[in-house]
């Protein structure tokens, strides 16, 4: 859905080939999906995660796993998920 909304497409082809078989399905954009399922998500992870790191890199100075930046919510769902 985000290549097809960044190149302005409405249709594109999902392929899965192997020497065995072939899969090829239509996949349509979904403005709806997009709207309610991917644009504020997408933003907040930009805003949360990216950008902070952009501006103020914090990972590159030592390479160690507890420099990166874990907004609450990203924190909270990995607790629910190992629950």
């Amino acid at each position: 859905m985000g290549q097809m909304r960044i190149t302005n497409r409405r249709l594109c082809y999902f392929v899965v080939y192997t020497p065995n078989w072939t899969s090829i399905q239509k996949i349509k954009y979904d403005e709806i999906f997009w709207n309610t399922k991917m644009a504020e998500k997408l933003k907040r992870f930009y805003m949360e995660c990216l950008l902070p790191e952009i501006v103020d890199p914090l990972y590159g100075k030592r390479f160690e796993i507890t420099d990166i930046r874990e907004p609450e919510y990203i924190k909270e769902a990995q607790r629910k998920k190992f629950k």
